[in-house]
């Protein structure tokens, strides 16, 4: 890492490391940005894709997460949050989103401790540049993405997956910046 040559398994541990250590553990949890990112991870993978960094917009006198995207049909884009055995037990997720010149989407998806990934029936939100838009995933509504796999067990959540999937739904491709607030658990 001193050296400045990270190859792809030390990108890999240093993104395990910091999902462990900013993981969700308490219940509720909100994270409003004002005193920086306290756990949501952009991975190693999609570093040519895009950043995160906290910012107060100029309409704005509240800071957010900025993320810096680009839209793109062959690749996504994705942020993570983790989670580690969180008490009490979560039932809802939420979180507002604004997109700034373009509009986009984006699939929220879940994970659980045995590696099986849940969505909502209707997993895309659309987001849009006029104002934020919330965006609330209720645990006990996932359903499988993989049919046969079991129910989702709140219980067993190990990770959220925030998935720009704009141009799968007519954003035309090029940067995109997205604005993500008041991010809570419940």
């Amino acid at each position: 890492i001193r050296t400045g040559e990270c190859g792809p398994a030390c990108h890999l541990m240093l993104g395990q490391i910091k999902l462990e250590t900013e993981s969700v553990r308490t219940i509720p949890t909100r994270w409003t940005f004002t005193d920086g990112n306290p756990g949501i991870f952009h991975p190693w993978e999609f570093d040519q894709k895009g950043s995160i960094r906290i910012q107060t917009a100029a309409e704005s006198p509240n800071p957010a997460l900025i993320w810096e995207t680009i839209v793109d049909v062959q690749s996504g884009d994705s942020l993570t949050v983790g989670f580690r055995a969180p008490s009490p037990v979560p039932s809802r997720i939420s979180f507002k989103m604004q997109a700034d010149g373009r509009a986009g989407s984006v699939r929220v998806r879940v994970l659980d401790v045995n590696g099986q990934e849940y969505q909502l029936d209707q997993p895309v939100f659309r987001i849009t540049t006029e104002e934020a838009n919330l965006i609330v995933v209720v645990l006990d509504k996932l359903v499988p993405v993989s049919p046969g796999d079991p129910e989702f067990v709140p219980a067993e959540i190990s990770a959220l997956f925030i998935d720009v999937v704009s141009a799968r739904n007519g954003t035309a491709p090029g940067p995109n910046r997205l604005y993500l607030d008041d991010f809570s658990v419940d």
